[in-house]
């Protein structure tokens, strides 16, 4: 198990760990440098062209099976960590929002390092492209091409009206009244818990009618519910930190960034209102937006074929120079 290489650092674990059986073929780990356990997901062409994928908040580190199979094909190698407090991931005490943004990025770092990976596509789903302009401000050296899938790393307290009414009942208590969220995320947990039939996601995403008629897919629907109960299985503590990352405005880090976000957002998408990553491209010089139609917030499960044939994309125009 896990156990065998905790006091080596960066020492790669190649057995897949039981507790994520079933919901991807390729589960490793590595070690950090602090005693950490650490833990990813390999998925598509082992030799491909390195994405380094960031998962959202819950859920969205693994893909499909026939995504997977496409990856392979397309010659990409998406590399998905489960940041720090996620699944089997060994969480740290962080300070605030920035701090755990910083040490992610750094956990991140040695994860690349460990699999001998120099310089990667990083792309981020969801409240993961805060994660991915983390690290590519302290890493610029390391990273390629930057990709946003759904929300952008920016907030403006506006956007608060275009939300349905969970979403934006959970950011306004992040924004207005903060030390309640972990007692309201605490409870939301209790509830999905419990929740075998997902109604409890079905509400979730009921204003979003494109993203609810995709939970009628039983393949997409089981690797979702897996999903979330293995993002939450210590606690929902990291749903907690990427709330208060959601609702933390991060554009003028995307304007000192030396790499700008190609963005995908989908134009039926009824939780992020698709206006967020207009505002956001207005904002920020050099950002590229590309609207995905008939697609809601779950563009990398329900379009994966663009998301892949943008990696694809990015990856030929990496690699074109030096052919």
């Amino acid at each position: 198990g896990f156990s065998a290489g905790i006091l080596v650092p960066s020492m790669l674990l190649n057995q897949p760990m039981s507790s994520a059986k079933g919901l991807v073929d390729e589960l490793r780990g590595i070690t950090l440098s602090d005693g950490r356990k650490f833990c990813y997901a390999e998925q598509g062409a082992t030799d491909g062209f390195p994405v380094l994928h960031i998962h959202n908040s819950g859920y969205g580190a693994e893909l499909t099976k026939d995504a997977i199979s496409a990856a392979k094909s397309a010659g990409l190698r998406l590399i998905a960590p489960y940041r720090a407090g996620v699944g089997d991931s060994d969480r740290f005490d962080s300070r605030n929002t920035q701090h755990f943004l910083d040490q992610c990025a750094e956990d991140n770092l040695e994860l690349l390092d460990a699999l001998g990976i120099d310089k990667v596509i990083v792309a981020g789903m969801g409240v993961g492209a805060s994660h991915a302009l983390r690290f590519a401000l302290r890493h610029p050296e390391r990273v390629q091409k930057l990709v946003g899938v759904g929300k952008p790393p920016a907030w403006k307290d506006k956007w608060l009206s275009q939300m349905p009414f969970a979403q934006r009942f959970t950011m306004r208590v992040a924004t207005k009244l903060p030390l309640l969220l972990p007692i309201i995320i605490s409870v939301y947990g209790s509830f999905f818990d419990r929740d075998l039939s997902g109604n409890v996601m079905k509400n979730g995403l009921r204003e979003s009618p494109v993203d609810l008629k995709s939970l009628d897919d039983p393949i997409l629907f089981d690797l979702l519910m897996k999903s979330v109960k293995y993002n939450f299985k210590q606690d929902t503590s990291v749903y907690v930190k990427d709330t208060f990352i959601a609702a933390t405005d991060c554009t003028a880090d995307a304007i000192s960034c030396p790499h700008k976000f190609h963005m995908l957002h989908g134009d039926l998408d009824g939780i992020i209102n698709i206006e967020q990553s207009i505002e956001f491209s207005k904002d920020v010089p050099g950002t590229s937006l590309e609207i995905v139609p008939n697609a809601g917030s779950h563009i990398y499960y329900t379009h994966w074929q663009v998301y892949l044939k943008t990696l694809e994309k990015l990856a030929y125009e990496i690699l074109a120079p030096a052919a």
